[in-house]
């Protein structure tokens, strides 16, 4: 069929529908919740063709994206040993004390002050959303607004490039990665961390299909991020696989070196095959929520985070008898869901016991697993 979007990796306008897909969003979220999986006829490449535009998107992550869970993140000591990794990975590829560093959509700094603190000064920040700036300051790091398609840099300015967890979240990647050369000095490096799609079932009690998150348009293994690099004049140094907050990640490094070659075209369709193999899968709990649906059980869900929609959203649970919706986030308590109001958690005490508890998905979920057994102990309480 003739895409919406083109192939992010080779402009291929033809691609095969894998599913589709419609989460409900907060009520006044630019992006549409609505998008299909797709595989690039030309290079089984996977994404999700949508209509949201670029503006949209861009509107999305300054305005409608919410901070607060990243500017905890630090203090966690797994995430703590995670940016260690991440810094560690980037500072061995051979770094100077004097090369200049720049990380696009840096958040609230946390990688660069990881490398900041091994020795390395000249470190700076790009980021579309300015709840982040103020933050930025307050650690001694130069930060500029700017999105990775316009970076605001002239050519040859930079030593190293870093880009964690924002291909997978862009429109157009192969404009990212041509920008990246623009900017980078001979012998530059670009730095990626991303969600690996070829290893979405490799994690414990997860279901692959719930790997597929609403704002990661781009689904990424080893032989298409290469060959998007590639394709813009850069070569594969080093690459490591880990994992976060229950999700595969690949970490590489690529080097500016103008050198083309090409991965093997039957590498490019692994991909594409497991992903068909996976839809194939009954999801764990579809069977409960559909039972709660029937009955019209009244639900509280705590933990609404985009995660949280896009799994409610896979088990058809805005169609069950939806009570309340509950978050610690003050700016998600200004937000509504199908006219609904987003209230403190502090509200969900005493449950009744025909009533029945969701906890939404991220790495506060066992926190609240806890206490909302505890709070509510006549009750049935769920972790999604």
């Amino acid at each position: 069929m003739m895409s919406n979007r083109k192939c992010p990796v080779c402009k291929c306008s033809e691609s095969v529908v894998l599913a589709n897909y419609s989460t409900q969003l907060f009520d006044d979220t630019p992006a549409s919740g609505k998008y299909k999986l797709v595989a690039c006829d030309n290079c089984c490449f996977i994404y999700y063709d949508s209509p949201t535009t670029e503006k949209q998107w861009n509107d999305f992550y300054a305005n409608h994206y919410f901070i607060q869970f990243y500017k905890v993140r630090e203090s966690d000591n797994v995430q703590k040993t995670l940016l260690e990794r991440s810094a560690n990975f980037i500072i061995s590829s051979g770094l100077k004390s004097t090369d200049v560093i720049a990380d696009i959509g840096c958040g609230p700094g946390h990688l660069l002050t990881t490398i900041k603190k091994s020795g390395f000064n000249y470190v700076q920040g790009v980021e579309v959303c300015k709840d982040f700036f103020a933050e930025l300051a307050s650690r001694g790091i130069k930060a500029v607004e700017g999105v990775s398609e316009k970076l605001p840099y002239e050519p040859g300015e930079l030593d190293v490039l870093c880009y964690s967890h924002i291909i997978e979240h862009l429109l157009e990647p192969a404009k990212s990665a041509s920008e990246a050369y623009r900017v980078l000095k001979e012998g530059g490096l670009v730095y990626v961390e991303l969600p690996d799609v070829g290893y979405y079932d490799s994690v414990a009690g997860v279901h692959p299909l719930n790997q597929f998150i609403f704002e990661h348009i781009n689904h990424f293994d080893l032989e298409h991020l290469e060959l998007l690099f590639n394709q813009a004049g850069f070569v594969l140094e080093k690459y490591e696989r880990d994992q976060k907050d229950n999700m595969p990640i690949l970490r590489a490094v690529f080097k500016k070196e103008l050198f083309k070659s090409p991965v093997k075209d039957t590498l490019l369709c692994r991909s594409k095959e497991r992903v068909q193999s996976w839809l194939k899968k009954p999801l764990p709990n579809a069977s409960l929520i559909e039972e709660i649906r029937e009955r019209k059980t009244p639900i509280h869900i705590w933990g609404i985070s985009y995660q949280t929609l896009d799994r409610l959203s896979l088990f058809d649970a805005f169609k069950c008898n939806l009570v309340g919706l509950y978050d610690i986030d003050t700016r998600k308590q200004e937000k509504t869901i199908k006219g609904m109001n987003i209230v403190h958690p502090d509200l969900l005490k005493n449950t009744p016991g025909d009533e029945v508890i969701l906890i939404g998905v991220g790495p506060s979920s066992a926190y609240m697993y806890s206490e909302a057994i505890k709070n509510n102990p006549e009750c049935s309480v769920i972790r999604l």
